[in-house]
């Protein structure tokens, strides 16, 4: 904690430092306490537990339906490796989209399940953007007021809230972990110890399992601007290359369960491009979002934007720039410029890679072929990335809240007599103007929270139709259907009954292979080619289709087809046939490496077919064939993960040695010199660690 003295608002520069690096546990019960009854109130509407009711968002349910990989891993235990329940199956944690496998979608998944979970997985994580935050102004000594203020605007500003336009959690997740990124990098510069290290590789690991790819691809063309914190530390590079390389190390073993199985398949993929970069915004204007709060704005195409809110909401409101201004010149004069040209560049940085130049001079300069330029035209939404202006901008704004909140001079006397009478009686009234502070800080909390309204919203789901669709599409093995396409809010409830939807909503998709054609149709308007209507459920017909082949059958050699039984779920597959021949029974999920067959009790081996389907070539009779899939890429990332943890733990809870303990302890010095608390100062007292 910082004690600042001054005798004038203009006197900045004099200073008296005391930095307390213990905090008593009532204060931080208290704040962080502040923070969840805000997050609880700014998100409330998602505390709703009826699964039926869902974000007002379009994307929202094919945004979360990989969720269901924990309902899959409650109900069959390995099981849950494959992904069965869209587009004929894939390995499930390879999808780099969601954010699947993020722990709160973890915890929220298992115990309220994936419909209700992802709900309450939305309020958490506004109460985790808030705790990132808070940390931040901590580590920047800050007092209560500014940490607990940058926190409560950080849970309702537009780069969270704002996401939840288009229903996309995912770009909330991601934007949580980004700003977890901040305290640790800072924390390191300044102390250059392994347990800083270890909590920065805790948080990337995080924040490469939040999803999307957006803000992390931004944040790596952003991540060289650390250097200016690191460049004049008196740890020396090879110290500080040692921890960033432990950092790293942590955060990728962190992330392998994911990271593993996806470079695994990672040939595999195919993503959707956008060499043009139309949606995107200039950079020139996107900073103009961070005090624009029009519902209609955001809703038109102006200023280069596509009418999509959720690309574009970063708002904190004027308030918040202002104290932002603030916040860099008190830093820069108090010489702890390093760390406020960072926060002021990485800001800046955010919105011109938002800005798509960057990418378009490297397309320009790489051949259409080569990865990179493929990999450059795949960000189809850079304008996702200037949310991570919005952490740095807040931090800066705590920091010009402090300097407010602490200046001490002379207060306001007000002096009025109460008679006419002669001496008069006179009374005095002392106002500290520093309370005047509260106006602003709570104006700009009003703002953020009428912005958040606009997008935190529920609507129930039209349950009577979605009920009657689901019990005609409901077969009674596992058939591949489909819902009426394009209408997502069948998604939730689809799956949430165990239907298998032929063709989801991806943006990625798998290199050559196609979607199971399915036996019924939902559909609105005309009828799908070859296909005959069953029943019309108001204006949705239910169509069979003349082209589709069953889940599982046997094909012989004369192209003849006979159906088999299967059940199961996820990468357990049981099917039964009875044949009076030899043939070869066709799976129709995506055979890919990991899958096994058994048949009646004896391993069998798959064969290629066309379509890519499973295969399993049996004799005549009565046979069972047992399918599993069970990959080495999602054990082995299980086992770097542990350790990954492993190390963290350690290096996090072993205490300092007392040398080193010594080395951090700041004393207060008499007087007010502006040195005593400024970066050079506080090198000058640290001797280099190993």
């Amino acid at each position: 904690m910082f004690d600042l003295e001054c005798d004038s608002v203009q006197q900045f520069d004099r200073l008296n430092f005391k930095i307390d690096r213990t905090r008593p546990p009532l204060v931080l019960v208290l704040e962080w306490g502040a923070l969840a009854m805000w997050a609880l109130y700014i998100g409330r509407n998602f505390l709703n537990l009826d699964p039926t009711e869902v974000s007002t968002g379009r994307e929202y349910l094919s945004a979360i339906y990989g969720h269901f990989l924990w309902e899959d891993l409650k109900a069959c235990g390995s099981c849950a490796m494959w992904f069965g329940h869209v587009s004929g199956g894939y390995p499930a944690f390879v999808d780099p989209h969601e954010a699947t496998y993020h722990p709160v979608i973890i915890l929220t998944t298992l115990i309220w399940g994936a419909l209700t979970g992802a709900k309450i997985a939305v309020v958490l994580f506004l109460f985790l953007g808030g705790i990132a935050q808070w940390w931040t102004a901590r580590v920047m000594g800050l007092g209560s007021v500014a940490r607990v203020w940058s926190g409560a605007l950080a849970i309702a500003a537009g780069n969270l809230s704002g996401r939840m336009e288009d229903g996309m959690l995912p770009l909330v997740t991601s934007g949580v972990s980004a700003a977890f990124m901040l305290p640790p990098i800072i924390l390191l510069s300044r102390n250059g110890d392994r347990r800083s290290a270890s909590l920065l590789g805790c948080a990337l690991g995080l924040f490469i399992l939040s999803g999307q790819a957006y803000l992390q691809i931004g944040f790596a063309f952003l991540a060289p601007l650390t250097v200016i914190l690191f460049l004049r530390s008196e740890f020396g590079i090879r110290v500080i290359l040692r921890r960033l390389s432990l950092a790293v190390s942590i955060g990728l073993l962190i992330a392998a369960p994911f990271l593993v199985p996806f470079l695994h398949f990672s040939t595999s993929f195919g993503k959707y491009t956008d060499a043009a970069f139309d949606q995107v915004q200039p950079a020139q204007y996107a900073p103009l979002n961070l005090v624009i709060d029009s519902f209609d704005f955001y809703k038109a195409s102006t200023l280069g934007m596509m009418p999509y809110p959720y690309l574009y909401t970063v708002y904190i409101g004027w308030i918040a720039v202002a104290f932002s201004a603030i916040g860099f010149g008190v830093m820069w004069r108090r010489g702890d410029r390093s760390v406020a040209l960072f926060l002021l560049l990485f800001a800046a940085g955010a919105f011109f890679v938002s800005g798509a130049e960057l990418f378009r001079w490297i397309r320009d300069h790489t051949s259409d072929a080569s990865p990179i330029n493929r990999f450059i035209i795949g960000i189809r939404h850079p304008t996702i990335i200037s949310g991570l202006a919005v952490p740095a901008l807040l931090a800066l704004a705590a920091y010009g809240v402090d300097a407010l909140a602490r200046l001490r001079h002379r207060p306001l006397r007000i002096s009025f007599g109460l008679s006419r009478t002669s001496p008069p009686d006179v009374r005095h009234f002392s106002f500290d103007v520093r309370w005047l502070l509260a106006i602003p800080l709570v104006v700009s909390l009003v703002a953020v929270r009428d912005f958040s309204r606009q997008w935190l919203t529920v609507q129930s789901q039209p349950m009577d139709e979605i009920s009657a669709v689901i019990s005609v599409l409901k077969t009674d093995d596992l058939q591949w259907v489909q819902t009426p396409f394009g209408q997502e809010y069948f998604y939730g409830q689809a799956l949430a009954n165990g239907i298998k939807i032929s063709s989801g909503v991806l943006v990625w998709h798998w290199e050559g292979r196609t979607d199971p054609t399915p036996v019924l149709t939902a559909q609105r308007g005309d009828a799908p080619a070859e296909a005959t209507l069953e029943e019309m459920i108001g204006d949705i017909g239910i169509y069979r289709s003349a082209l589709a082949r069953p889940y599982a059958y046997l094909l012989f050699d004369d192209g003849s087809v006979t159906p088999c039984t299967a059940s199961g779920r996820g990468g357990d597959i049981d099917v039964s046939c009875d044949s009076d021949r030899p043939g070869t029974l066709i799976v129709q999920e995506n055979s890919y490496s990991g899958w096994s067959a058994s048949l009646n009790g004896h391993d069998r081996n798959l064969v290629a077919t066309e379509g890519d389907w499973l295969a399993v070539p049996i004799d005549a009779g009565q046979s069972t064939v047992e399918l599993r899939y069970r990959p080495w890429d999602v054990p082995l990332g299980i086992v770097l993960m542990l350790i990954g943890l492993g190390v963290a733990a350690y290096s996090i809870v072993r205490p300092l040695p007392p040398a080193l303990v010594k080395e951090t302890e700041v004393t207060e010095h008499p007087g007010n010199d502006a040195s005593v608390g400024s970066p050079r100062s506080r090198s000058r007292r640290r001797r280099k660690r190993s």
